[in-house]
């Protein structure tokens, strides 16, 4: 069975930490601000991501993990007039809330929540913010790219976020690119 969950109040704002954070259960992780080379050279890239170049950007936290659909519901159940994730596709059926009950499928707890637009990832964001006390938005490009691939001890951008060889048990397609279609569940640790 389910605990319900407190409701939330709202926070003031806190300034950036200046290193790994938990809020609301989100695992935040610094990343300090500078210079990094975004893109590549490679031919085989998209047209936007060539040249290779120098991008400078703040001091930014960003969370380790996605939102998960347990982590979606608390936004659901604090914003009670706030559409559920549903698409009427047949490949999003396995992944519709519950518009009556307003809650996710079951056993997806820990499976990132999908069928959400970009507003709704926004609107995540604003109220995010508000409980938890701090700036929270979505990343830009260049942020995403530098959490994502800039390995900072060596100067140098990663091939992959774990590092340069392809590894299919940390991403959703396999070694020939094939899609997976089903989410997958995402396996917390505790912060160090």
């Amino acid at each position: 069975s389910e605990t319900a969950l407190p409701r939330l109040r709202r926070r003031r704002p806190r300034p950036l930490p200046t290193g790994n954070v938990v809020a609301l259960g989100h695992e935040l992780l610094y990343v300090a601000g500078g210079e990094f080379l975004m893109g590549g050279d490679d031919p085989k890239l998209k047209k936007a991501c060539r040249p290779q170049h120098r991008v400078t950007v703040g001091p930014f936290c960003i969370a380790r993990f996605p939102v998960t659909n347990a982590d979606y519901q608390r936004f659901i159940d604090d914003n009670p007039d706030y559409p559920v994730p549903f698409s009427p596709m047949r490949f999003a059926q396995r992944y519709n809330w519950d518009r009556r009950a307003r809650t996710y499928p079951r056993g997806l707890e820990d499976h990132p929540v999908v069928l959400v637009t970009w507003a709704d990832a926004l609107a995540y964001c604003r109220w995010l913010s508000k409980v938890s006390g701090y700036r929270c938005r979505l990343p830009t490009e260049a942020e995403w790219e530098k959490a994502a691939a800039w390995d900072a001890a060596a100067s140098r951008a990663r091939r992959y976020p774990w590092g340069d060889e392809f590894d299919e048990e940390r991403c959703n397609v396999d070694a020939h690119s094939a899609l997976r279609l089903d989410t997958t569940c995402l396996l917390y640790t505790s912060p160090s």
